[in-house]
């Protein structure tokens, strides 16, 4: 997966001045990803469909 098609399999919400990118998928118990800044959360999109298939 490319990062355009990351970006484009998620949703986005506004926060106050903040505009988050989120994705949700899966069924099952939810994670939460958090990332460090000033990264993003493509940081997750190798480990991702692995997390996806189980929970």
């Amino acid at each position: 997966m490319d990062i355009d098609a990351w970006r484009n399999s998620g949703d986005l919400f506004d926060f106050g001045d903040y505009r988050i990118f989120y994705k949700t998928e899966g069924s099952g118990v939810p994670i939460l990803f958090i990332h460090g800044f000033p990264t993003a959360s493509w940081d997750w999109h190798k480990v991702w469909p692995d997390f996806v298939s189980g929970h």
